[in-house]
């Protein structure tokens, strides 16, 4: 046999082929053996899509996805008629997933199980991230990310790191008491405010109280004395939520160009964050001018931005106070726009169903007369979740795909694909919460043998979501929110305003009761 020759910059040098054939196999086998440990040690491998799903999402078996078309007779992307559309189309496909397709953009796929839910927040957690927040997609998953990312000059900080430091500020003991101080002493205020027997805008006045305790909470900042500032810091932050929301329904290439430019709509979007940042810049100033004046700050004023700026020194956590005032913010108009939200739809709910109302304020008497702690009434805690169960504060929560996975259910997603967890067509979902899921009834959170509150997956109660990125202000939300319910409802009743209904704004009359132990 003719021994086998190779190149070298020598000449020809002759090699058997039985060494060769040797060392391919031992090759062939050590990464054989290597890719099999990989694949048994690696949960997040997943199987390979069938060939031609490479690009587009689709499932494992032969029919194809549910394509939903957006056009300009569709309702506009975050009004209520736009939510009901897209539970209406949940609805003709069954709860499976199917493709909101929107012209111009890549097409998003709609999930709206719990079982999905859990698969992108738990099972392959690790291979969904978050969707930045520039409004190129269909929801923004904080927001406040919208307002801190515009005008951050910081590099965008990673999950893990936001997580360090919402911990760091909402696991704080001192700041858990001062919320409940600050709560208890804004809370008055809203009264007078309620002290009428017309029919009161809740909207906008959930809104300006949420924003009051959070700007104090957040900054330090008593804005309430000087209400020129805090109508401006508002109007502010509702214009860059509207301007930056409008920017999903037009063509990136368009908007990034105005922004250039500084025109349009782009031009009055500057124009209100740079508002808020002289907020967040003057709180920031004055913490340091505090500081330097070596003027220690009293337990019961603690804040947040206070909390971060003493973590800071002993962490290797960003050490920029600008950087840690943007965070604050993001976490300040997230606290208002959820509080805000709740609160006002709890009312409106309450008020819509006066039996619930009724039921509601019986618990809240017998506690009073028993003595027990308000947070330890049962319906209490039913009814403000059946509202977070039917009106999420966000409805919609977006993903972006990293890798190649396929969901428990067979469904395929291609790295890069957006996906959106539908939680408004969830709740609504008869084979998810049963008959009337549509209606508010927090009976249905209550065991009544236990007569305690029906424990519920996370990922079918999801609005505080669930797995390694649950919400780590969800048990002072809760606390605060029944506390503010309670005091309301043990002072004021509340009767619907007839044929009254908009996206924007909630009315219920208000009439005052006698006085009693949570005023």
């Amino acid at each position: 046999m003719m021994p086998s020759t190779l190149l070298s910059v020598h000449g020809l040098v002759s090699i058997s082929p039985g060494p060769l054939l040797g060392s391919t196999l031992a090759l062939v086998v050590f990464w054989a053996m290597r890719h099999k440990r990989q694949r048994r040690l690696s949960w997040t491998s997943v199987p390979l899509p069938p060939r031609g799903y490479q690009h587009v999402p689709s499932t494992s078996t032969t029919q194809p996805l549910i394509r939903a078309e957006m056009t300009a007779e569709q309702p506009t992307e975050g009004s209520a008629a736009f939510h009901n559309w897209v539970f209406a189309t949940t609805t003709r496909v069954h709860g499976k997933p199917w493709l909101l397709h929107r012209p111009g953009r890549p097409d998003v796929l709609v999930v709206s199980s719990p079982a999905a839910f859990e698969d992108i927040q738990r099972t392959f957690a690790v291979q969904f991230e978050k969707v930045d927040s520039d409004a190129e997609g269909l929801t923004h998953d904080v927001h406040g990310g919208v307002i801190a990312l515009l005008y951050s000059g910081h590099v965008s900080p990673s999950v893990s790191m936001q997580r360090q430091l919402a911990a760091a500020v909402l696991g704080s003991p001192a700041l858990r008491q001062q919320a409940s101080v600050l709560v208890k002493q804004h809370v008055d205020l809203l009264l007078s405010a309620l002290n009428s027997n017309s029919a009161l805008d809740i909207t906008k006045l959930m809104r300006q109280f949420s924003m009051e305790i959070f700007t104090e909470l957040g900054f330090g900042l008593q804005l309430r004395s000087v209400p020129e500032e805090l109508s401006k810091l508002e109007n502010a932050v509702d214009e860059i939520h509207e301007l930056v929301t409008e920017r999903a329904s037009r063509s990136a290439v368009v908007w990034k160009l105005q922004r250039l430019l500084d025109i349009g709509s782009e031009a009055a979007l500057s124009r209100s964050v740079d508002v808020v940042k002289s907020v967040t810049s003057e709180a920031v100033k004055a913490k340091q001018r505090r500081r330097q004046g070596d003027t220690p700050i009293a337990a019961s004023r603690v804040d947040m931005l206070e909390l971060l700026l003493r973590q800071k020194c002993s962490s290797k956590s960003s050490k920029d106070p600008e950087f840690l005032a943007e965070f604050v913010l993001s976490l300040v108009v997230a606290a208002r726009d959820s509080m805000a939200h709740t609160l006002t739809n709890c009312l409106q709910c309450l008020a819509q169903h006066p039996e619930e109302q009724d039921k509601l304020i019986s618990e809240l008497k017998h506690a009073e007369k028993d003595g027990k702690d308000l947070q330890s009434v049962v319906r209490l805690e039913a009814v403000v979740k059946e509202t977070l169960r039917l009106y999420p504060a966000k409805p919609f929560v977006s993903r972006r795909a990293r890798l190649d996975t396929v969901l428990s259910d067979g469904t395929f997603v291609a790295a890069g694909t957006q996906v959106v967890m539908d939680l408004y067509s969830m709740a609504r979902r008869e084979n998810v919460w049963g008959a009337n899921s549509s209606q508010f009834q927090p009976q249905r959170l209550i065991d009544t043998a236990s007569d305690r509150v029906r424990p519920v997956s996370s990922y079918k109660f999801n609005a505080f979501l669930g797995g390694p990125r649950l919400c780590a202000g969800a048990n002072i939300a809760m606390t605060e929110i029944k506390t503010i319910i309670a005091t309301v409802l043990n002072n004021f009743q509340l009767d619907a305003v007839e044929n009254y209904k908009t996206d924007h704004t909630a009315r219920v009359h208000v009439r005052r009761r006698g006085p009693g132990l949570y005023s």
